[in-house]
């Protein structure tokens, strides 16, 4: 895995995947769903952070990169021509910070994304539109992303997702509607991925009213419940309320409290206290 593009931090971005989305405080929004939604025009959401370098990749070949030991197997493999081996590596070195090491993961990201790995292709994106290592190029950066999504790297399709949520370089001059139709088939395909931020956002697009392809609001509970066991704690609180509410679900107030505590315990401060309450007994 890599880094993700402005709104959709997922698990790398911000100090919990929600909270309030990278930059988004409650007294910014009126409700929870708009808080998924509203746009922060800070430079935060202008590039993408290196944050997420620091998790592991998906298919952990190397099984860790700590020790140097270890890293040195992890290079014999991609030197063996196990191109997964060479992204995961080339991921570590860019995330130390070490001058000479990232420039040593670059090297390997771009031998990675050479020999078809997904994860290379999108982990090199991620570089290269953030550009701080490299020279900054949108669109080179976005067809690496692209190759990376269409290689099934989740999060090469969240990145995309949250570059045209937001307005893609310039949110200052963001048209949701536009933003969001450009968005939703990269956040169907990483939602598809198992990605939980961007099912958080498809959801949350449907309560809007948003119109788009297979905008169903019978997918909304299940889209929230993805997101939810991803730890996006807005979408906990938001399920909290389908089931309080029971209106796409059957009603059920000990779930609601349950994901109201969720949210609250991973950090969304309006899940606290929050309670549904039982219906009058039947006389």
């Amino acid at each position: 895995m890599h880094t993700a593009a402005r709104p959709t931090c997922g698990t790398w971005g911000c100090a919990s995947p929600e909270a309030s989305i990278c930059g988004l405080r409650a007294d910014d929004c009126v409700d929870d769903a708009g808080l998924l939604l509203k746009p922060v025009i800070t430079r935060i959401l202008l590039v993408v952070s290196l944050v997420m370098l620091a998790a592991p990749a998906a298919a952990d070949v190397c099984k860790g990169n700590t020790t140097d030991d270890a890293q040195a197997r992890c290079l014999t493999k991609c030197d063996a021509k196990n191109y997964a081996a060479c992204a995961e590596l080339g991921l570590f070195w860019v995330n130390t910070g070490d001058g000479t090491k990232v420039g040593r993961g670059i090297a390997l990201l771009e031998k990675a994304c050479d020999g078809k790995s997904a994860l290379g292709c999108g982990a090199m994106g991620s570089v290269v539109l953030q550009g701080e290592h490299v020279m900054r190029n949108i669109p080179r950066a976005l067809k690496l992303l692209e190759t990376g999504c269409k290689g099934n790297d989740g999060l090469s399709c969240e990145s995309l997702g949250g570059w045209y949520a937001m307005g893609e370089d310039d949110p200052s001059k963001l048209d949701i509607p536009v933003a969001t139709q450009r968005a939703v088939p990269w956040y169907e395909r990483a939602c598809a991925l198992k990605r939980p931020a961007p099912c958080a956002f498809l959801a949350t697009f449907i309560l809007e009213g948003i119109k788009f392809p297979n905008a169903d609001r019978k997918r909304i509970p299940v889209l929230l419940k993805t997101a939810c066991s991803g730890d996006v704690n807005v979408a906990c609180k938001l399920l909290g309320d389908v089931y309080a509410k029971g209106e796409l679900v059957k009603r059920d107030v000990k779930k609601a409290n349950e994901l109201y505590a969720r949210s609250c315990k991973l950090g969304y401060d309006r899940g606290c206290g929050e309670k549904a309450d039982e219906p009058p007994p039947i006389r």
